[in-house]
């Protein structure tokens, strides 16, 4: 992608600047929901008498936690900080039915008596390491990403609002694209009664 940027925009002189703006371009779009950054059913194990479990590395956006209990998966409630804070104090132990985040841990409540497998659900944070063109935001969201960061160099490196007002459209085009993918791969196709 880097090469494809300094061809496209016509400097070779760029090449830190460019994998700056890829990083920006990145950080930009990294929160919006695509098929490919959303993961579910990512298991971990509890510790009977533990707590809290260290998040992982690459969770940017927690959506939901589900414990494997009694053949189901129901969901855990998700509790604030200091709700927790509160209710841990009588030390209860049982089957977790909540849990609440701080420090990137999850505190589940009650503490956990058992060994029990959980799930989380969550958006995904990609490696911005340039080493490889191997991620999602390199392969699916190319063009998004490709676009935008050239509209950032056009903006911040060489002030070229032309091109950058080009960029804006093309970026707007690639990310109506990607919206559009992303219904389709994500929905049922059918519409279900919301009752207000």
């Amino acid at each position: 992608m880097l090469a494809r940027i300094a061809d496209e925009i016509d400097r070779t002189d760029l090449t830190s600047q460019i994998a700056n703006a890829v990083d920006t371009a990145i950080t930009l779009h990294e929160g919006q929901r695509f098929w490919f950054n959303e993961v579910g059913g990512v298991s971990f194990v509890t510790v009977a008498n533990t707590a809290y479990y260290s998040e992982p590395a690459d969770l940017l956006e927690l959506d939901a936690i589900r414990i494997s209990y009694s053949g189901k998966t129901p969901p855990l409630k998700e509790k604030t900080w200091e709700w927790y804070r509160d209710h841990a104090l009588d030390s209860s132990s049982g089957v977790p039915w909540a849990f609440a985040q701080y420090e990137a841990k999850t505190w589940l409540f009650p503490t956990p008596n058992a060994v029990y497998t959980l799930y989380r659900d969550y958006l995904k944070k990609f490696s911005t390491t340039l080493v490889a063109d191997t991620n999602a935001w390199y392969v699916e969201a190319e063009a998004l990403i490709r676009a935008e960061a050239k509209r950032y160099l056009n903006v911040h490196v060489l002030r070229n609002q032309t091109e950058a007002a080009m960029m804006e459209r093309e970026v707007s085009r690639a990310l109506a694209n990607l919206q559009r993918q992303t219904i389709m791969r994500t929905s049922s196709g059918q519409v279900r009664a919301c009752y207000l």
